[in-house]
């Protein structure tokens, strides 16, 4: 085109590319709405919705689904609102498994699975913080010991002390431990008692926090359960600090929810 000297003519040589919806986070979208309206036992006003889905999205090509996949996805720009749904779509995935008696696709129960609940649990609450605590950083911390190690090697036997959620902002700072377990006590001879691993834990934290100084030397802890029944807030003072220990009902409205994790913060 150089050759043919457009410039001194006035023109310009352009090329575009085929604008396409057919691409990896729209497939991944079909793949899985596809899958999932396979699934027996599903409430029919979720297969009808999925079945729709798949209608909208026909001219789009299903892919095979890994972990790996996601992981290829690029979102920017405008595109940043399929970020929620790709990572619901995740989720599903890897939730999903093929029963090899029947041969169907099967869901496991993702709210069975403890260790990703509780993950689930503290991502919730930390981000929250993020969102809704204007003037606080939020981050989990490693806490050093405040051991000194007398014989070769022994510092390595230590183990880690690393928070779920440190707060710190105006003028405090507060330490949330996320404990996502059915029963917040345990019963001992008809008398509900604490958990002692969690108070233990709880106190490591806060005593060698005090070696930062300034607001950590008198950081605030909460303990904080998921209620399947109403908890009572127990409050307590370990030398400089308090903790607290309370749980938050997550099936009630958000704005209830919205308003009770921003009472616990303010009143640790």
């Amino acid at each position: 085109m150089v050759a043919r000297r457009l410039e001194h003519r006035g023109l310009a040589a352009c090329q575009f590319d085929e604008l396409s919806h057919d691409v990896l986070h729209n497939q991944i979208l079909l793949t899985t709405a596809r899958r999932l309206s396979t699934l027996p036992h599903l409430a029919s006003d979720i297969r009808d919705a999925l079945v729709a889905t798949s209608r909208l999205l026909a001219h789009i090509s299903t892919i095979p689904l890994r972990s790996s996949t996601f992981a290829q996805v690029q979102l920017h720009g405008r595109l940043s609102g399929y970020r929620l749904p790709l990572h619901v779509c995740e989720l599903i995935q890897s939730q999903l498994y093929l029963d090899e008696t029947s041969g169907e696709m099967r869901f496991r129960d993702f709210v069975e699975d403890d260790k990703r609940m509780a993950a689930l649990f503290e991502a919730f609450v930390r981000n929250f913080c993020k969102r809704e605590l204007p003037g606080w950083t939020v981050k989990r911390d490693r806490i050093d010991w405040e051991l000194t190690p007398t014989s070769p090697g022994a510092g390595l036997y230590l183990p880690t002390m690393e928070t779920d959620i440190s707060l710190r902002g105006h003028g405090r700072t507060v330490i949330i431990e996320t404990k996502f377990y059915v029963e917040a006590f345990t019963s001992r001879f008809d008398a509900e008692k604490l958990r002692p691993g969690h108070l233990y834990q709880f106190t490591a934290y806060l005593r060698n926090l005090e070696a930062n100084g300034g607001n950590d030397a008198d950081a605030a802890g909460v303990l904080l359960y998921p209620e399947v029944r109403p908890l009572p807030t127990l409050r307590y003072e370990y030398g400089r600090h308090r903790l607290t220990a309370t749980g938050i009902d997550l099936t009630q409205d958000w704005r209830t929810i919205h308003e009770r994790l921003l009472g616990i913060v303010s009143e640790a």
